[in-house]
């Protein structure tokens, strides 16, 4: 949720809003494409309540699929910044680059 300055000009105002707009109508699209080719896709811009991303964890829960694959630690993820979907589950990264790695080989960190 993007929370919008009122003491700043309107034209500021109306270009935030029109940013916010934009990236969830690609985080959108983004997530169509991602799910008809069964990819990961980054859902953190797309309006899922966290109750909806909660009922739909893997069997990971809230734990980052990147740092245990990597460290083999359970590094326990709190918030709801970097979320991605593949195949049906959701799964909370503990960071933007983590969020990447995943997206870019979901495979790599959910086999083996």
């Amino acid at each position: 949720m993007k929370y919008l300055d009122a003491e700043k000009s309107k034209w500021y105002i109306n270009d935030t809003a029109k940013e916010a707009i934009n990236r969830i109508q690609k985080a959108t699209y983004d997530y169509s494409i991602a799910s008809i080719k069964n990819n990961a896709v980054d859902i953190s811009d797309l309006c899922i309540s966290r109750y909806d991303i909660n009922k739909k964890l893997s069997e990971l829960k809230s734990y980052c699929p990147v740092v245990w694959k990597q460290r083999g630690e359970l590094h326990n993820v709190t918030n709801f910044d970097h979320v991605a979907e593949y195949y049906g589950m959701t799964y909370k990264m503990s960071s933007p680059k983590a969020l990447q790695m995943f997206l870019d080989d979901p495979d790599n960190f959910l086999i083996g």
